[in-house]
């Protein structure tokens, strides 16, 4: 069934819906907050890109460190909005108007999680790099390889997973 066929339902915005769109926007403005107070702290040179093992590959401009926050705002915005037209995500079945309030509503949640998760990513980004200036750029977190991955993938696996259990029963 292509998604012109699928059933436009409204969906009701609940409680967690509105805590996980606060969090998100609070995440973002501390996020910029921070970079504007590390801004006016650090040298004109501050580390940029790191390895997997946590050490400096690339300098560059302190003005670099607002590209996180920039980049973190355009995508909560755009999943934000994005959350609002599940009826044409990709799904593991047909959407029915039986299933499509089951369906829409968790896709869009899993949507309102990565607007949670992925600020969380870009603000722990932010934090590796202030951490290095700090500490006149020794080696970072190279756990940060593995934890950031895994916080953004698992709103999404956990929908798909509740999705295809549903399927089954």
């Amino acid at each position: 069934m292509s998604f012109r066929d699928r059933p436009l339902i409204v969906l009701k915005i609940e409680k967690t819906d509105r805590l996980l769109f606060l969090a998100s926007a609070l995440i973002v403005i501390i996020i910029w907050v921070i970079a504007f107070r590390a801004y006016t702290m650090f040298p004109e040179t501050i580390p940029t890109r790191f390895d997997a093992n946590g050490k400096v590959q690339t300098w560059g401009s302190r003005k670099s460190l607002f590209m996180l926050p920039s980049v973190c705002t355009g995508m909560t915005l755009l999943l934000a909005w994005l959350s609002r037209f599940p009826q044409f995500f990709n799904y593991p079945t047909t959407i029915t108007k039986d299933n499509a309030a089951f369906y829409y509503q968790l896709a869009s949640r899993a949507i309102r999680w990565l607007c949670v998760t992925i600020p969380f990513v870009f603000g722990l980004e932010l934090w590796q790099s202030i951490r290095s200036v700090k500490n006149n750029f020794v080696e970072t977190a190279g756990w940060l390889w593995v934890a950031e991955p895994l916080l953004v993938l698992t709103p999404v696996v956990i929908a798909i997973f509740k999705m295809v259990n549903k399927q089954k029963k």
